[in-house]
């Protein structure tokens, strides 16, 4: 009897932390954007940010905590309502957060403008000059990423970067870097940091 009830927490334990995961967030991240869609909102654009075996734990409404299943992943979801109001949706490996008004239009006025360059753009991976004599630049060593989905009409293009791939970091320096430090891709990521760094303190989780 012991080891049936043992079996069973092992089980339910298990199917909490596979909820926890990419695959769980993007699902949700997916029926939050399908509703967007029928409500006629077909212009919007999603942002992942990661690193690569990094874990968070909260402490839920309800008192429990809540651990990522492997990497914590964190997507935000930009769009606008009718009525012109830009609004900012969170999603985590813990849930959905409650829907914040932005007072500031401007990441999404930037999207809209540049909306085909964004799904043109496309950020090049770090190469030196001599590859030969610098070590192998391996991905495993560079964690974190950029991920974003770009929504136009229905027509959605995705995109992913490393940061590593924006920086002079090597010993040698990045050929690429110019080429892409001046995208629109990566303007608009700096956007967003400064979006959620003003908003750090607004998001609240949605009560279950």
């Amino acid at each position: 009897m012991k080891k049936c009830v043992l079996l069973l927490v092992m089980f339910i334990t298990y199917i909490g932390f596979a909820q926890r995961d990419k695959a769980a967030v993007m699902t949700q991240v997916n029926e939050f954007t399908a509703k967007l869609d029928q409500q006629g909102i077909d212009r919007y654009f999603t942002t992942t940010r990661y690193c690569i075996g990094s874990v968070e734990m909260f402490r839920m409404p309800d008192g429990t905590r809540c651990a990522s299943q492997g990497t914590y992943y964190e997507v935000y979801v930009v769009w606008q309502e009718r009525n012109g109001t830009t609004q900012l949706k969170k999603v985590d490996n813990c849930g959905m957060f409650d829907t914040i008004s932005l007072s500031d239009a401007s990441v999404f006025d930037f999207f809209t403008a540049n909306v085909n360059t964004l799904q043109d753009e496309e950020v090049k991976p770090y190469q030196v000059a001599n590859p030969q004599n610098s070590p192998t630049l391996r991905t495993e060593v560079h964690p974190c990423r950029r991920q974003f989905s770009f929504t136009d009409d229905r027509n959605t293009i995705s995109k992913e970067y490393r940061l590593y791939d924006l920086t002079n970091a090597s010993e040698q320096r990045n050929l690429n870097y110019n080429h892409n430090t001046s995208l629109k891709l990566v303007t608009l990521d700096q956007m967003m940091d400064s979006v959620l760094s003003q908003h750090s303190t607004s998001f609240r989780r949605m009560q279950l």
